[in-house]
């Protein structure tokens, strides 16, 4: 599947995005697919930068003081992702990912 890159301030500020799709480190199922802006590792995911699927990519539309968004789970095996935060320098909602609990791919 083919996806259109966000390309905004924050895009221009961190450089180069790159499109990556994450799988459960557990389970090894397909999470999601996540445009990631400028170098570095992965440590949080902004939800307007969630590209697919449909459940996730509309986060925005919900609050974030929403209880049920707390963590990001597996959908299939239930396994702790990430946890939702707030990128207080730039007051973008997040989900502060636990390491190794899953692995990327380059799309």
């Amino acid at each position: 599947m083919n996806y259109e890159f966000i390309i905004d301030s924050f895009t221009e500020r961190r450089g180069a995005p790159v499109m990556l799709e994450l799988s459960c480190a557990h389970c090894n199922r397909y999470l999601f697919t996540y445009q990631k802006d400028g170098p570095g590792p992965l440590l949080r995911c902004y939800w307007d930068r969630i590209h697919a699927p449909d459940n996730l990519k509309n986060l925005l539309h919900h609050s974030p003081n929403d209880k049920a968004l707390d963590s990001l789970l597996c959908p299939y095996c239930v396994q702790p992702i990430g946890t939702k935060g707030l990128y207080e320098k730039e007051q973008r909602p997040v989900f502060i990912l636990i390491v190794n609990s899953f692995r990327i791919r380059q799309l």
